[in-house]
């Protein structure tokens, strides 16, 4: 009675998780339809077929022994293990596809730990003109960001100062770090006239 309530979960789940790609599809979407009578367990609750409209494999890689298949893991010592049995075994590479030869040749290359920014995605996916707009807006926001950082400091240091001048109850920096440039400007102002 276990294994069917979680079949039930599951199911549950992963209808809520492909509902509304069938729904932008224009089908009718009934989530508590058990989805598992279309899906058949191929091999040690390892590879499934999923057999409605278009046929679909699932292949759970997570501590899986086959080596190629360790490529595709989320856990990156089973990677690092697939990768040296493929080293050793060279011949079953010529086995299998060109697309699973080079990301194996990627991970000898490159190692598991591979840094991926948000201006590669943008260099690799869209036209050149629109990575050079990128980083000229990252430019141009890190030079805003430097710019506003060393006035506020510079505000900051005066209102400590004409407080001390002052001999009034200096404020804390995190308290003056709460503030805007506007209000900061504000309290120099007062400081100053009092100064006065």
């Amino acid at each position: 009675m276990k294994s069917e309530t979680d079949k039930t979960d599951w199911h549950r789940l992963w209808g809520l998780m492909v509902a509304p790609l069938f729904e932008r599809l224009g089908c009718e979407v009934t989530v508590e339809f058990d989805l598992s009578l279309f899906l058949e367990c191929i091999s040690q609750n390892r590879i499934y077929d999923f057999n409605i409209l278009t046929p679909v494999r699932f292949i759970v890689t997570n501590d899986f022994d086959h080596p190629v298949l360790g490529l595709f893991s989320n856990k990156t010592e089973q990677i690092e293990k697939s990768t040296q049995r493929l080293k050793q075994d060279d011949w079953l590479l010529k086995k299998i596809s060109s697309y699973l030869n080079a990301l194996y040749n990627h991970y000898s290359l490159e190692g598991v730990h591979m840094p991926y920014t948000h201006e590669m995605f943008i260099k690799e996916h869209f036209p050149a003109d629109l990575y050079e707009q990128f980083m000229l807006g990252k430019e141009k926001g890190l030079q805003k960001g430097l710019q506003e950082g060393r006035q506020e400091g510079e505000l900051i240091g005066n209102i400590t100062a004409l407080q001390k001048v002052l001999k009034c109850q200096i404020a804390t920096k995190e308290e003056l770090r709460a503030k805007s440039i506007e209000e900061l400007q504000a309290i120099v102002g007062e400081l100053e006239k009092q100064i006065n």
